[in-house]
């Protein structure tokens, strides 16, 4: 089977050497079959046949890559996030509270240091529990933008770093 279609590809190859005019009009699907001879129509039915296949396999292919570019960016996405919300809980745990509860800074001064760390700790939290769910049902579908859009108000608090 592999043979034949090789076959046929180089005759169809050679055919389209042949007959140039007749490639063009099947590319643009301009093929007028009361104007040309059986075997010239027969031609011009493999051509655009082979022209379809080639097309659809090309334009899968090409959906097959941006399927994954995404399924990447958005993976990349998660495990950023992951690693921020984790950097961030350590400052609370291991600095921001002990300084709290020691009382080595007025409560101003914990504020200018630590700023909203915490309302970002929780803002970061919600976005990765969205991307989180999105990711659990993932397809090439899938729609991610909505997640940050809904998220633009609350991290607004970074305008401030």
């Amino acid at each position: 089977e592999a043979k034949e279609l090789e076959e046929t590809v180089t005759n169809l190859q050679r055919q389209i050497s042949q007959n140039e005019f007749l490639l063009r009009q099947a590319k643009r699907r301009e093929f007028d079959p009361s104007v040309y001879t059986d075997h010239q129509k027969k031609c011009a039915g493999k051509i655009q046949e082979f022209y379809r296949i080639v097309h659809c396999r090309a334009e899968r292919m090409r959906r097959i890559r941006q399927h994954k570019h995404r399924t990447n960016v958005i993976n990349e996405i998660f495990s950023t996030e992951v690693h921020y919300l984790n950097s961030i809980q350590q400052i609370v745990e291991f600095y921001m509270k002990p300084l709290r509860e020691k009382e080595i800074f007025t409560a101003d001064d914990t504020r200018t240091i630590f700023s909203d760390i915490e309302i970002i700790f929780s803002a970061n939290t919600k976005l990765l529990i969205d991307i989180d769910g999105r990711l659990a049902h993932w397809t090439p579908a899938t729609q991610i933008g909505d997640v940050f859009l809904e998220m633009g108000t609350i991290f607004r608090v970074y305008t401030l770093y």
